[in-house]
């Protein structure tokens, strides 16, 4: 499976809250890039995503991926697309909109 990435910036997100996602040892297993795992590097990404209909993921942007440059954006936009699918209420209990953008903070640790 390939993740689809936005290249353009997309419209503003219809909330200013960020779903923050910490790996499971298992997604850590099969996603961690490589090369960070050998050189022992962790990191974080932010992405913006499109939340459709049915409340999966479809694509997302990255917004920030620090350090850049060892793979992370591109595991994170796997996991978000591949792994994740938001409930249809939020955490306020009202119904979640969709074909909205949502912002995601994954974190990546070693440990």
């Amino acid at each position: 499976m390939i993740a689809a990435i936005w290249m353009d910036p997309p419209p503003a997100s219809d909330t200013a809250s960020i779903i923050s996602i910490v790996p499971t040892p298992a997604e850590v297993q099969a996603l961690y890039p490589p090369r960070a795992a050998a050189n022992g590097v962790e990191g974080t990404v932010l992405a913006d995503c499109y939340v459709q209909a049915n409340y999966s993921i479809g694509s997302c942007m990255i917004i920030s991926e620090k350090p850049a440059g060892f793979g992370f954006g591109l595991a994170s936009v796997k996991l978000i697309i591949r792994d994740f699918k938001l409930p249809p209420q939020n955490d306020a209990g009202a119904a979640r909109a969709v074909n909205v953008h949502q912002k995601f903070l994954v974190s990546w640790t070693l440990k």
